[in-house]
C-alpha cells in the first residue's frame, strides 16, 4: 500500500504556511499604514486649520497671489479690508476686482518688481480705500514665494493699514505746526481747524468757563463746516458739554441727538457724534472744553479721543497763558491808572500849594502890616513918654499931661488892641492849615457804602434847616461805592450843608442828589436853586479861606478845601457849575476801581 507522506508534500504546505503569515503579515502592515496616514491626515487638517486660525487673528492683511498678480487666498483681517465676507471669495480677484482698484496698476508694478528682483519690498507705504469708502493708509511687505527649483511661482503680501497712527502723527506734527506759527487768538482759530481735519469732522470749537458764569460756554473759536464763524454763548445745562467741562474726556459715537434733545444747536446742525475733553488750568480748574462734532457715527474712538486729549493739553496751557496775560494786562494798567492819578493829583496838589501860599502870604499880609504899622507907632508914643519923662516936673504942663494921657490911655492900647487882632487872625489861619494837615495825614479805610441811605440820613440831619427854608429834597438812587465812609459823609455833608445855607430866601428851595457810573468813575451831583456864584468866583470856589458873598453866613472859608482834598484821595475830581439867581450844581466824581480794605494815606496836604 503505497505511503502518502511526502516530503514534497511538507515542503509546499510549509511554504504556504509561510505565504499565509506573509500575507497577513503584509495585511497588518497596510492596515497599519492606513492608520498612520489617517493619522496624518488628520494631524495636517489640524495643521491647515490651526495656520488657519493663526492668519485669521494676525491684525494685519495677509494674501498670496500668482506672478500674474491674481489672489490666491488671504487671511480673514484682509477679508474684511477687502470687504468681502469669507477668505475665499478673494480666490481669482485681481486688485482691480477690489475697492481700492484706482490704485491697481500701483500695486500690480510692485508685484512685479518682487518677482523681477526676486527680492522683497519691506514697508511701502501709499493710500488705498477702505471697504467704508473711506480712504486710509497701508504699509505693504511683499515677498517672492519659490517652487522647488527655485523659482518665484507666487509673492506673500502682507498689509498693515496704519490710517490712525498717521492721523495721530499728522495731528501731532500740526499741533507743532500751529504752536510755533501762530499765537493769541490766531493760535485758538488755527488749533480747532487742525483738530476739525485730524479727526475728519465737520464742527470744532474751544469754549472758555467764566468764574462769574459758569453755567455758560463761550467759545473762543469756532470751526463750522469748512469756515469758521462768528463766536456764541450758549448754556451748559441740557448739552453734551455739560459732561464734560471740569469732568473727563466724553464721547458719544453716535446718537448724541436722541441723548441730548434739549440742546437746539445739535438739532440745527444735524450732529451725530460727538467728543469732548476738558480744560483744566495748571491748579486743576476747569476753565474750558475743546470739542469736536461731526454728522456720522464716529469710527476710531479710541484714537480720536487720544487725538483729542493732544490738542485739549495744548489748548487748556495756551488758555491759562491767555488768562494769565490779560490778569498781567489789568494789573498793568492799573498800575498805570494810578501812576497817571497820582501824577494828576501830585501835579493838583502842587498848584494847590502854590496857591495856599499865595492866599495865605496875600491874607496873612495885612495882619502883619497892622503889626508892623502898629508897633512903630507904639515905639514913637514910647519915644514921646521919654522925652516927657525926661523933661522933669516943670516939663510936665497940662498940654504935655494930656499928652501923655492921651498916649498911655488911648494910643498905646489902641495900637496894642490891633496887634492883638492880628495875632489872633494868623494864629486862626496857623490852626486852620494844621487842621487841615492833620486831615491829610488820616488814612482812609475802603469799604463799599451805601451812598443812597448816607444821604437820606444827612438830609435828615439838617431837618430843621430845611423846613425854615421851605426847602423840598429828591435823592435819587444812588450808585454805591468803594470809599471811606468818613471821608464820604464829609463830603456829602459840606456840599448838601451849603446847598442849604446858601438858599435863595425868596423862593422856595429846591436841592436835588443823584448819581451816575461808568467804565473808570462813580460820579455824583448835588444841585440847589439857591443864589449861585458869580462867574469870576468860580475859579476860586475850593481855595481855602474863601467864603461866598454872604456875610451872614459863618464858617472859614475851608468847608470845599475839605471836600476837595478827600475827592482826590479818593483818585478823583470835584467841580462846579453856578449861574446867579438860578442855582449852582456840585459835582464830584470816585475812582470805580478802589478795592474793599484798601489803605490809603499820605503825610502831603491836598495829595491822594
Amino acid at each position: 500500500m503505497p505511503s502518502d507522506h511526502r516530503p514534497e508534500i511538507d515542503q509546499l504546505r510549509t511554504l504556504v504556511e509561510s505565504l499565509r503569515e506573509r500575507v497577513e503579515e503584509l495585511e497588518r502592515d497596510e492596515r497599519q499604514r492606513e492608520v498612520d496616514r489617517e493619522v496624518e491626515r488628520e494631524q495636517l487638517r489640524e495643521s491647515r486649520e490651526m495656520l488657519r486660525l493663526v492668519m485669521d487673528h494676525i491684525p494685519q492683511g495677509i494674501y498670496w497671489k500668482d506672478r500674474s498678480s491674481v489672489y490666491r487666498g488671504c487671511n480673514r483681517f484682509f477679508a474684511d479690508m477687502a470687504g468681502l465676507d469669507d477668505p475665499d471669495e478673494v480666490l481669482g480677484k485681481t486688485d482691480e476686482d477690489l475697492p481700492w482698484s484706482r490704485w491697481a496698476e500701483r500695486y500690480r508694478q510692485l508685484d512685479r518688481e518682487v518677482t523681477l528682483s526676486d527680492g522683497p519690498e519691506v514697508g511701502h507705504e501709499g493710500p488705498y480705500i477702505r471697504a467704508d469708502g473711506s480712504e486710509g493708509w497701508l504699509r505693504t511687505t511683499k515677498v517672492p514665494l519659490h517652487d522647488s527649483q527655485g523659482r518665484v511661482v507666487a509673492i506673500l503680501g502682507v498689509d498693515e493699514d496704519f490710517t490712525e497712527r498717521r492721523r495721530h502723527e499728522e495731528a501731532l506734527r500740526s499741533l507743532v505746526e500751529v504752536t510755533f506759527s501762530t499765537d493769541g487768538e490766531d493760535f485758538f482759530r488755527a488749533l480747532v481747524r487742525r483738530l476739525a481735519e485730524a479727526l475728519q469732522v465737520r464742527y470744532a470749537f474751544l469754549g472758555e468757563v467764566r468764574r462769574n458764569d459758569a453755567g455758560r460756554v463761550h467759545t473762543v473759536a469756532l470751526w463750522s463746516d469748512g469756515g469758521f464763524v462768528d463766536n456764541i454763548t450758549y448754556a451748559l445745562d441740557g448739552s453734551p458739554c455739560s459732561q464734560v467741562v471740569g469732568k473727563t474726556a466724553c464721547a458719544f459715537t453716535e446718537g448724541v441727538r436722541d441723548r441730548f434733545p434739549k440742546d437746539v444747536m445739535l438739532n440745527e446742525l444735524g450732529v451725530e457724534s460727538y467728543l469732548g475733553a476738558p480744560l483744566m488750568d495748571s491748579a486743576n480748574r476747569p476753565i474750558g472744553l475743546l470739542v469736536a462734532m461731526g454728522t456720522e457715527p464716529l469710527a476710531g474712538t479710541e484714537m480720536a479721543i487720544s487725538i483729542l486729549n493732544v490738542f485739549s493739553a495744548r489748548a487748556a496751557a495756551e488758555l491759562e497763558r491767555k488768562r494769565i496775560d490779560a490778569a498781567l494786562r489789568e494789573a498793568r494798567d492799573q498800575l498805570e491808572r494810578r501812576v497817571r492819578e497820582r501824577t494828576a493829583d501830585l501835579a493838583a496838589a502842587h498848584q494847590d500849594l502854590k496857591s495856599l501860599l499865595y492866599i495865605v502870604s496875600h491874607d496873612l499880609r495885612a495882619p502883619l502890616i497892622n503889626v508892623k504899622g502898629f508897633a512903630g507907632e507904639l515905639r514913637s508914643g514910647c519915644q514921646e513918654v521919654l522925652k516927657l519923662i525926661e523933661g522933669g516936673e516943670k516939663a510936665l504942663e497940662d498940654a504935655a499931661r494930656r499928652r501923655l494921657m492921651g498916649l498911655l490911655g488911648s494910643d498905646i492900647p489902641e495900637a496894642l488892641s490891633f496887634i492883638d487882632t492880628s495875632i489872633d487872625r494868623i494864629n486862626h489861619f496857623m490852626n486852620t492849615l494844621l487842621r487841615l494837615s492833620q486831615q491829610g495825614q488820616r488814612s482812609l479805610s475802603m469799604e463799599l457804602v451805601d451812598t443812597t441811605s448816607l444821604v437820606k440820613e444827612l438830609f435828615a440831619s439838617l431837618a430843621y434847616q430845611l423846613e425854615q427854608r421851605s426847602a423840598r429834597v429828591h435823592v435819587a438812587e444812588l450808585p454805591p461805592v468803594v470809599g471811606d465812609r468818613i471821608s464820604l459823609e464829609q463830603i456829602f455833608g459840606n456840599l448838601l450843608s451849603n446847598a442849604v445855607l446858601y438858599l435863595d430866601p425868596d423862593r422856595p428851595g429846591e436841592i436835588e442828589v443823584r448819581g451816575e457810573t461808568s467804565r473808570d468813575l462813580v460820579t455824583y451831583h448835588v444841585r440847589d436853586n439857591g443864589c449861585g456864584i458869580p462867574k469870576e468866583d468860580l475859579p476860586k470856589v475850593f481855595a481855602p479861606f474863601r467864603r461866598g458873598r454872604r456875610l451872614e453866613v459863618e464858617g472859614e472859608g475851608m468847608g470845599l478845601a475839605y471836600v476837595q482834598a478827600l475827592v482826590r484821595r479818593h483818585g478823583g475830581r470835584i467841580w462846579c457849575e453856578s449861574e446867579p439867581g438860578v442855582g449852582s450844581t456840585f459835582s464830584f466824581a470816585l475812582s470805580a476801581h478802589l478795592q474793599p480794605d484798601d489803605l490809603r494815606s499820605t503825610t502831603e496836604i491836598w495829595t491822594s
